[in-house]
């Protein structure tokens, strides 16, 4: 019994490292709305779940395709918490009537206008068939 509740205690950590690994979406407008809410509404750790780590990661770890994927989480659970320190000083720049205009996609890449805001774009990435926020312009 006291096993059971082990693997199942295991399993839910488990769950929660991932979940917090990030969000990300299938489709960048839903995503750059997502971002534009969440820094709007003042929650950079939610915004920060939309950030792309992994190619940051790869730049730093010239051997990240190797890392065991719990370590590759709890790498990327540091630069999310990194992030979402760094979007606290930038929410200031997202006032309320913020919204994104339009999506110009190219491939794997894309970039989102805003309007009403000191940012002018949102630039994504597609990753693992998932778009990731990889800069505020």
């Amino acid at each position: 019994m006291r096993s059971l509740r082990c693997a199942g205690l295991i399993v839910a950590i488990t769950w929660g490292v991932i979940g917090l690994v990030g969000c990300g979406g299938g489709n960048p407008k839903k995503v750059a709305n997502a971002f534009v809410a969440a820094m709007r509404d003042g929650d950079s750790v939610q915004a920060a779940r939309y950030w792309d780590y992994i190619t940051y990661a790869r730049e730093q770890n010239s051997d990240w395709d190797d890392i065991a994927k719990g370590q590759k989480n709890l790498i990327i659970k540091e630069l999310q918490k990194k992030r979402a320190q760094e979007l606290e000083y930038w929410q200031r720049y997202s006032p309320i009537g913020c919204k994104v205009s339009e999506i110009m996609v190219q491939g794997d890449k894309a970039i989102a206008g805003l309007t009403d805001a000191r940012a002018n774009e949102i630039h994504l990435i597609k990753l693992d068939n998932r778009w990731y926020v990889n800069e505020v312009k």
